[in-house]
């Protein structure tokens, strides 16, 4: 296993040496296989302490993560194949803190795009125009503020006179 490495990105490489491996027992189901035979793996990384990563990439990695990674895997009843994902979620974790997020550049609707939306907006306008009762349709074209005016006039009128003429009038 000496003298092994692990691909991170495309810039980083560490050993295989550098990454400690525990052995235990692992939990769950799995009768005598699972009482006697450790394969539940534990992956520790030290980011500190490690040869491979610049001191740019350490303290990217210590801003985003931890001094050391860790990764556990018992997912499977094979020592094994527990090792390999365990190296896997441990690798994928320092890829995460090595990336370094692209800085947005702001840019502006094109003419065209604005000139669609417009359109839309208008297009959009009209279905919902269109959708109005018929009577509501003819007024707004006419005079948006004409039913709120004559809404008003009859309340205005009513209470202008006394009690017993609006009791007593029919109109």
């Amino acid at each position: 296993m000496h003298g092994d490495f692990i691909r991170v990105t495309r810039s980083v490489t560490i050993p295989t040496d550098e990454i400690e491996l525990r052995f235990s027992r692992s939990s769950g189901p799995g009768g005598q296989h699972a009482n006697r035979s450790e394969t539940r793996v534990e992956a520790v990384f030290d980011v500190e302490g490690s040869s491979a990563l610049t001191d740019v990439q350490k303290r990217r990695v210590l801003a985003k993560a931890a001094p050391t990674l860790r990764a556990v895997a018992q997912d499977e009843r094979s020592q094994w194949r527990n090792r390999e994902l365990a190296v896997e979620r441990l690798v994928e974790q320092l890829r995460r803190a090595l990336h370094v997020e692209r800085k947005r550049v702001p840019t502006k609707p094109s003419a065209a795009a604005k000139e669609r939306r417009l359109e839309e907006k208008r297009r959009r306008s009209d279905v919902k125009r269109l959708r109005r009762a018929p009577d509501c349709r003819a007024a707004q074209v006419a005079d948006p503020l004409a039913r709120i005016r004559d809404a008003r006039r009859p309340l205005k009128a009513a209470a202008s006179r006394p009690l017993w003429q609006r009791l007593t009038s029919s109109v």
